[in-house]
């Protein structure tokens, strides 16, 4: 009588967490894109956000491409000047809204500090796939809470004299380059595709529900 040896299935693998982390970070840009920047820069610049917000993108891949031809670790400084120049139109955001009160200052304070931490623990991710070192990348990433104390001074003295359309011109400048930032930390995924469209799905859901927190 032949024993009929059975082939065992096993089971799939699950990726290793930090394989997941580069599209969590995607989705986390994404999710400031879309559910904080882009709808601001709509309200006050109106459809000419749209070809703002494209210059933008054009403007950060020219950065790339030009920083990447030196080759080493210089085209880590597209990545970090995208961040950099959301958080310093974060703090002009966070300015508007002391100008209106006090209250709504610190609740968009609050709101922004939730929204730049998983923004800056992503862009460490980011830099170091570049090759940046630890020390350097977590500098990098200091740094754009120092940008966004910067645009919220300049933005306390100079907000009175610019006008919507200006601001939102910017902040839709400052999407482009976020809508580049998702892009470039899609593609260094390192999982599945099905891993990383939940992993990116839920970074962009954790963004859209601090929206929601009054």
């Amino acid at each position: 009588m032949k024993v009929m040896a059975r082939a065992e299935v096993a089971p799939a693998a699950l990726p290793h967490p930090r394989a997941l982390l580069m599209p969590l970070s995607a989705g986390i840009f994404a999710g400031v894109a879309a559910f904080d920047v882009v709808p601001e820069a709509l309200r006050l610049a109106g459809p000419r956000a749209a070809v703002w917000g494209l210059a933008g993108l054009a403007a950060f891949v020219a950065i790339h491409l030009g920083l990447g031809t030196t080759g080493g670790t210089h085209v880590s400084w597209a990545p970090t000047i995208a961040l950099w120049v959301h958080s310093l139109l974060e703090g002009v955001v966070t300015a508007t809204g002391y100008g209106v009160s006090v209250a709504l200052g610190m609740v968009l304070s609050t709101a922004m500090a939730a929204h730049l931490l998983p923004e800056a623990l992503a862009l460490v991710a980011v830099l170091r796939r570049c090759g940046v070192t630890s020390r350097h990348a977590l500098v990098r990433s200091a740094l754009s809470w120092a940008m966004v104390g910067l645009g919220f001074v300049a933005a306390a003295f100079y907000l009175p004299l610019l006008p919507p359309p200006l601001l939102g011109a910017g902040m839709a400048v400052g999407g482009g380059g976020l809508a580049y930032l998702t892009i470039v930390t899609w593609v260094r995924r390192r999982a599945g595709v099905a891993e990383c469209l939940a992993a990116a799905l839920a970074g962009a859901c954790c963004i859209g529900l601090l929206r929601l927190v009054p």
